[in-house]
């Protein structure tokens, strides 16, 4: 009797376009770092991170932003990305949530590909100041609208699905 061997397909490489505005990367060391220097209280599993309260989950947040500014102080602090550039979709969620399962904000894991490189050499119109090739999440969801951000430094979604 011969055995047969599956032959495994690769799944479709997904990738986002940055659109409308600036989008902020947060590198894993960094969520790790703040998390770990945090007072709020909080658990983790590796995709869910849930607090008692929105307050809790905006100061999370915020305080991961924080960390990614001390780990790239250059220009734009932060790992930032410029209109027009394409990231790789690695297919893993991060979600900050309530107890209850509310989902406050979804994160998602992806690389950067476009090079953010200055004039004259720029790939898009106006290049964002983060390091080549960086892994992290971006906002793919929130809970609430672009015009209405618990704290500025919060992030709407300004991504699109590209083939």
């Amino acid at each position: 009797m011969a055995l047969r061997q599956l032959k495994q397909i690769q799944p479709e490489i997904g990738y986002f376009i940055t659109i409308i505005n600036t989008v902020w990367v947060y590198p894993m060391v960094d969520i790790e770092r703040a998390l770990a220097l945090t007072s709020i209280p909080y658990t983790f599993d590796g995709t869910n991170l849930v607090c008692q309260t929105t307050a809790d989950l905006i100061a999370i947040y915020l305080e991961i932003y924080n960390q990614t500014e001390i780990s790239q102080p250059v220009g734009n602090p932060g790992y930032s990305i410029g209109v027009q550039s394409f990231l790789q979709d690695f297919g893993k969620n991060l979600y900050f949530k309530l107890p209850d399962g509310f989902i406050f904000v979804q994160w998602r894991l992806v690389q950067l590909v476009t090079p953010q490189t200055k004039a004259p050499n720029n790939v898009i119109p106006t290049p964002g100041d983060s390091t080549p090739n960086v892994v992290g999440y971006v906002t793919l969801y929130t809970s609430f609208s672009r015009t209405a951000l618990p704290n500025n430094n919060m992030d709407p979604v300004n991504l699109a699905q590209s083939g």
